[in-house]
Formats: C-alpha cells, sequence, structure tokens
C-alpha cells in the first residue's frame, strides 16, 4: 500500500506514461498482444484520472477524456475476450 502521497504519484506518473507507451506499442505490432495492449491503456488512464484529480483546476476536459479512454478501453478488452 502506499502511504506515502508522493510515492503514490510517482507511481501513478510510472503507469500513466509506461502504460501508455507500452499499451500503444503492443497494440499496433498486432502480434497476438493486444489484450495486453488494452490493460496497458487502461491502467494508463486509469493513473492519468488519478493525477488530474490530485490538480486543482484540473482542465475538464483532460478528465473527460480519460473517462471516455477508460470506457474505450474496457470495451476493447470486452471484445477480445467475447470474439
Amino acid at each position: 500500500m502506499c502511504y506515502n502521497t508522493n510515492h503514490g504519484k510517482h507511481i501513478a506518473n510510472i503507469l500513466a506514461l509506461g502504460g501508455a507507451v507500452g499499451g500503444s506499442f503492443l497494440v499496433a505490432a498486432n502480434v497476438g498482444v493486444a489484450v495486453v495492449g488494452y490493460v496497458l491503456f487502461l491502467l494508463s488512464s486509469v493513473a492519468s484520472l488519478y493525477l488530474l484529480r490530485k490538480i486543482d483546476n484540473a482542465p475538464k476536459a483532460l478528465v473527460y477524456q480519460n473517462i471516455f479512454f477508460i470506457c474505450v478501453n474496457i470495451f476493447g478488452l470486452y471484445s477480445h475476450m467475447v470474439g
């Protein structure tokens, strides 16, 4: 558990950046690991939303964008699981 706020933010920063970069590469590579890419994208969007919630007057567009990305990534995971 992260009891130190700065430690939690540091982990969220790593997940936000690393998840987006890693997820985009895995989805774009189209080598059968797109599900892992969607999971990384999902973690990235959740971490980004967490970080945005910590900022006073965070741009609403970025908050809504990350909420949309979370929904799209859940849909992507669902699509891969079902079909």
